[in-house]
């Protein structure tokens, strides 16, 4: 799913924000910095990462299928920015020093 500015807006929640889940499910550390709509316009995320984002509330992390995760990133690579891919290879180290 390819991010965009109404994606986003039509995702707040009743307060008109959104949650750390949320921010987090598009790649962006928390908190997120000013500007950060348009640094993820654009992108590319995973249909579980839409669905959390999606789903407005905090949610118990997820354990992620890092192969599927991986097979993505490979997959769209020609498609990303270098700071999209960035933002994977952390998210993707993140997970699997978590599950150490």
């Amino acid at each position: 799913m390819v991010i965009t500015k109404e994606y986003i807006m039509a995702n707040r929640t009743n307060k008109g924000a959104w949650t750390k889940p949320q921010i987090e499910a598009l790649g962006i550390d928390w908190p997120p910095r000013a500007g950060w709509m348009d640094d993820v316009e654009g992108d590319e995320i995973s249909d579980e990462m839409a669905e959390q984002f999606e789903s407005k509330k905090p949610a118990k992390r997820k354990i992620y299928d890092i192969n599927l995760i991986i097979n993505q990133v490979i997959a769209s690579r020609k498609f990303l920015s270098d700071e999209s891919l960035a933002r994977g290879i952390k998210f993707l180290t993140e997970e699997m020093e978590r599950r150490l």
